[in-house]
């Protein structure tokens, strides 16, 4: 197996248990390095794949203070989606659309209209930081894990900088994953303990066209 980045760092900076939510983006170590299983499913039946190691994570949901549930971040090795899954036919459409890109990323390839802009939204994070490359957050399968056994987004740059979703892509994100696999994160395990904040015009906006959308 080959790791996402050869020269990715192995995290020596403890993780901030505040910084522990939804839409924060840390580091899958390689498989050696953790315990037996310590990765399990928390969606769906079938085995953890074992390409998911040594690959950063997108944290969808913390349902309780040890245990966080997740996506896989890939670069493709650095390739890019269309590279991957360029033709027209079922199963390279069908894997494009497991697939988000995140910016600076090119856009995703079927976000050719209006309508496919929405359904395959450009995520982006907090302050427009950028990761070491182009990549994508994998929706077709969501783990958990308990968030000890991570480390942070490897940065020499920045080595204990977070790097976190802004909101309105945390909710887009997060809104694709239910419609692709039937995931709802559920309560959180933050919300309580701190009151959250008051939601600004455009997530407003955001969450209501999802709603509409439902029905």
């Amino acid at each position: 197996m080959v790791a996402e980045f050869e020269t990715a760092q192995k995290g020596e900076e403890a993780l901030n248990e505040d910084k522990i939510v939804q839409g924060t983006v840390l580091w899958l170590p390689p498989e050696e390095e953790l315990p037996k299983k310590a990765v399990k499913r928390a969606h769906g039946k079938g085995a953890v794949r074992e390409n998911i190691y040594d690959h950063p994570v997108v944290i969808i949901s913390r349902p309780d203070y040890s245990v966080v549930h997740f996506h896989l971040i890939t670069s493709f090795k650095g390739r890019l989606l269309h590279q991957i899954y360029g033709k027209a036919n079922e199963f390279h459409t069908s894997c494009r659309s497991w697939h988000l890109p995140i910016a600076p990323t090119p856009p995703h390839p079927d976000a050719k209209s209006k309508n496919s802009k929405k359904r395959f939204p450009t995520l982006r994070l907090d302050r427009n930081e950028v990761l070491r490359r182009d990549s994508y957050v994998n929706l077709r399968n969501v783990y958990k894990i308990n968030w000890s056994y991570l480390h942070q987004y490897p940065n020499r740059k920045c080595p204990k900088h977070n790097y976190c979703f802004e909101s309105v892509s945390r909710i887009q994100l997060i809104d694709k994953s239910r419609r692709l696999t039937g995931y709802k994160p559920g309560s959180q395990y933050r919300e309580t303990i701190r009151p959250s904040k008051p939601k600004t015009t455009l997530e407003t906006q955001v969450e209501s066209r999802v709603v509409q959308a439902e029905h």
